[in-house]
């Protein structure tokens, strides 16, 4: 995604009203989607019965994560280098950005494990379900909003 970025996948969907709206028709939807099952979280799950999601999943999935597209192309108008040949930009973008990100993923998953930990009654999980589901509307809202 970062590649395709920093290659000018953000020229073409800027240019393309079409392209825009069905990167955020989608992105939106998925984020929709994301929400209604955080609202519905629940403590009764077991560890064993958690269900898992693959590499193969979670890959696919980014490509209609609006906010990594929104991360991706505003990376590349922001932080690209300039140099002469477009092929070390986009090498140099891509690795800084996966050698500040993936710390950062890893720092925010191992929160969402403490949260996970912390919130044992039904109550609190439903409090923090309703927060993230409200949460993920006004993302959602900022997307459509110029």
């Amino acid at each position: 995604m970062l590649t395709m970025s920093g290659y000018g996948i953000a020229k073409i969907i800027t240019s393309s009203h079409s392209a825009e709206i069905t990167l955020k028709t989608a992105g939106s939807l998925w984020m929709f989607y994301l929400a209604i099952i955080l609202s519905k979280l629940s403590t009764e799950i077991e560890p064993s019965k958690k269900p898992k999601i693959g590499f193969g999943q979670a890959f696919t999935q980014q490509f209609i994560n609006s906010k990594a597209w929104i991360m991706a192309i505003s990376g590349a108008s922001a932080f690209m280098p300039q140099f002469r040949s477009i092929h070390i930009n986009v090498f140099l973008f891509a690795s800084i950005f996966a050698v500040v990100g993936i710390p950062s993923m890893l720092v925010w998953l191992k929160i969402g494990d403490v949260i996970s930990k912390i919130i044992t009654s039904e109550r609190a999980n439903r409090i923090v379900g309703y927060t993230m589901f409200s949460l993920m509307l006004v993302t959602i809202a900022t997307i459509w909003i110029k």
